[in-house]
């Protein structure tokens, strides 16, 4: 009526998708499980990332969503010029591990295909993220909570404050990706540690020659970190605060899984654990 433009030439668009045009279509789960688990429930927002779209007002929804419905997920599509300052505020709602799925998808492709493990667990330490954060995560599939969730720090070699350089050599002080199964404990140089047997030739498969074991560290601490900004660094071994370090030990050890992430293309094209699905 305002710009006196006849109705049949109006072609009304729903501000959302009406379901009923998607009957029996046959659901891609495989796709889905890369944001989330099969008893998630997906918020789906696809759409410019501007102020003018209200993505903001859905992200500051997002604390009281999840006290309702614990099992939610927000998965945003799209980029745009609030794109920082959005996942900024997704940091200080501490909600930003609910946006980001992919390294766990990873961990769960490589977990399904060992078989010799004890399985309902899984350690994923996620060196994508820098050391000032927590990124040191105990997770019971079966129950599908996060029963640790802690600092850890990084082989001296590998970077500073973020991992940027992973190796499998002897004495290179790097970290190295991949998937491991735990295995024995012993007290060592570090205290009370835990060995771990890397699954991937070329890439962790040195891990016991280089005696990488999960271990108590003064160095992997929040203290630390506030002091100087970033966790201290190892010799190429995951080092968590040595007040939870024993008491996490003693839960994963014994043949779970554990994997560890990064910001490395080379792994990714050559783990036989983690490719995409077909």
């Amino acid at each position: 009526r305002i710009f006196g433009l006849p109705f049949e030439k109006i072609n009304v668009i729903p501000n959302g998708i009406n379901l009923n045009n998607f009957t029996g279509v046959e659901r891609d789960y495989d796709f889905r499980r890369q944001y989330a688990m099969d008893n998630e429930k997906v918020i789906l927002y696809v759409g410019r990332l501007v102020y003018e779209k209200g993505i903001q007002n859905l992200i500051g929804a997002m604390p009281k969503i999840l006290s309702n419905y614990h099992d939610a997920k927000l998965v945003i599509c799209g980029k745009g010029g609030m794109m920082d300052e959005l996942r900024q505020e997704t940091r200080n709602l501490g909600i930003e591990n609910k946006l980001e799925y992919s390294t766990f998808f990873k961990a769960i492709q490589g977990y399904n295909k060992i078989e010799d493990k004890k399985p309902g667990y899984i350690t994923i330490i996620d060196f994508s993220k820098p050391s000032n954060e927590e990124r040191f995560f105990v997770i019971d599939l079966e129950n599908k909570k996060v029963d640790y969730a802690t600092y850890v720090s990084h082989g001296k070699n590998t970077g500073l404050g973020t991992a940027v350089k992973f190796s499998n050599n002897i004495n290179s002080y790097q970290s190295s990706l991949g998937f491991y199964v735990t295995k024995n404990t012993y007290e060592g140089s570090n205290g009370y540690s835990l060995r771990l047997l890397g699954l991937e030739p070329g890439i962790n498969s040195n891990a016991m020659d280089r005696h990488i074991v999960v271990h108590g560290a003064n160095y992997a601490t929040k203290e630390f970190m506030d002091k100087y900004g970033f966790l201290g660094r190892s010799l190429g071994c995951p080092a968590i605060p040595e007040e939870i370090s024993k008491e996490v030990i003693d839960y994963i050890k014994g043949g779970t899984v554990l994997y560890i992430n990064g910001n490395d293309e080379n792994y990714f094209a050559n783990s036989k654990y983690i490719q995409p699905s077909a």
